[in-house]
């Protein structure tokens, strides 16, 4: 891979191109035709005589590429009628509407191998008419950030957005030599492959530490050293429970300060260093403010999310926090609701919005060990398993950020192969 420094440019439509690389009106390169409008609800994923993509998994299920061998693609009803175009290797298929700016994003459709499958509801199905394209160039192509601005003018709606059939006749493709194509979807696609690699042994790494935690945290196997009978207790054995408070809204003194002051938009991980919303130190003082290393559970509606505290924090009365005394351990808590968290859900009232009231939360009953080391023991081993989790989640991400980086200077001849 080397910087363009030493290549001749051109100016073209959508800026500086390498003068080598040409550029082709879409319409002339591509023939768009017919797909189903068939909803969600009329496909399954068991059996059919024809898969079917449809448009919500172009956006969110799908990369850049849709493998007709995968079984995340779902089948029609069998009892539907079928007069589209069925699919080839190479098609090309928009997803024409998004609640954001992820309408346009598109899919290249590869391993037909004699599957039979159809373009679906709010899709765009589009078909070469020239042998200039390499396999997968036009998958990464037609993700990156020099097509999909050329959408942006074109996008119409307010609440959603939508991209017309019409529209995307009106873009350009850049088209560099078709070895150099051939280069560029190869480098992307070790670098898909890898991150693949990164997504399989997360969910590997995850489903291990689901095993610990059924083990350990159920004292169905016990760590060496530790054999005392485990108790049962009520949550409010634990320590104090706090139930959290919302300064008033109208005393603008009371807010945009430097303490925090959680909601459910903070839970994101074990633990909480920062909150969105921030109340001042008069605030403070109409709040019940809870200590660092306390362990917050959701009460209300998202019921169940919970996390430990690295800081003094308040937090708004959807929320109840637990300041464990001496005898237990405020890590071994958090991984212990995370377990039965679904066990803690079913203590909430059947309303429209559910909760579990402080008296109620108080009163749940959990099995767990006496000893204050065991407990301190299986949370160093299920923390171990995050922080590896973690790294490797760090990892992923960076990559993933590196790919970005290639799409945008690879596709754009901004670095040459």
């Amino acid at each position: 891979m080397k910087n363009n420094s030493d290549k001749k440019f051109k100016r073209a439509e959508i800026g500086m191109i390498p003068s080598d690389w040409d550029i082709i009106n879409f319409n002339e390169a591509f023939t768009v035709l017919n797909n189903n409008t068939y909803s969600r609800d009329a496909l399954n994923y068991i059996y059919g005589e024809y898969k079917n993509i449809h448009y919500g998994d172009i956006l969110i299920l799908f990369n850049e590429f849709v493998d007709l061998l995968d079984n995340k693609v779902p089948y029609l009803n069998n009892y539907l009628k079928v007069n589209t175009i069925k699919l080839e290797d190479g098609d090309i298929i928009f997803a024409d509407t998004a609640e954001d700016e992820t309408a346009g994003k598109a899919v290249e459709v590869i391993n037909t191998k004699g599957i039979k499958a159809v373009s679906g509801l709010h899709t765009i199905l589009c078909r070469k008419t020239q042998d200039i394209f390499s396999k997968y160039y036009l998958g990464y192509y037609f993700n990156s950030k020099v097509f999909h601005n050329q959408l942006l003018r074109y996008m119409t709606g307010s609440k959603v957005l939508s991209i017309s059939k019409s529209d995307i006749k009106k873009t350009i493709v850049l088209l560099p030599p078709k070895p150099e194509q051939e280069k560029i979807a190869n480098a992307l696609t070790r670098i898909d492959n890898l991150i693949e690699d990164y997504e399989k042994l997360i969910k590997k790494k995850e489903k291990i530490k689901q095993g610990l935690m059924q083990n350990l945290l159920t004292g169905k196997v016990r760590l060496k050293g530790y054999d005392k009978k485990w108790i049962i207790k009520e949550l409010k054995e634990l320590g104090n429970i706090v139930t959290g408070t919302t300064p008033s809204r109208n005393n603008k003194h009371y807010w945009n300060g430097n303490i925090n002051w959680i909601t459910a938009q903070d839970f994101k991980g074990k633990y909480i260093a920062e909150s969105v919303e921030k109340i001042s130190a008069e605030g403070a003082k109409s709040c019940r403010m809870l200590p660092k290393n306390s362990v917050i559970v959701t009460c209300i509606a998202s019921i169940g999310l919970n996390a430990i505290i690295t800081k003094e924090s308040a937090t708004n009365q959807q929320i109840n926090g637990i300041i464990c005394n001496e005898h237990y351990d405020n890590e071994f808590i958090y991984y212990l609701l995370s377990y039965y968290n679904e066990y803690i859900k079913s203590f909430a009232s059947q309303t429209a919005v559910p909760i579990i009231n402080k008296r109620v939360f108080e009163e749940i009953t959990i099995l767990l060990p006496m000893e204050k080391q065991e407990q301190q023991a299986i949370s160093k081993v299920l923390s171990n398993a995050d922080n590896e989790i973690n790294g490797l989640k760090i990892k992923l991400n960076k990559i993933i950020d590196i790919k970005k980086g290639m799409l945008d200077n690879l596709l754009t001849g901004k670095i040459r192969l």
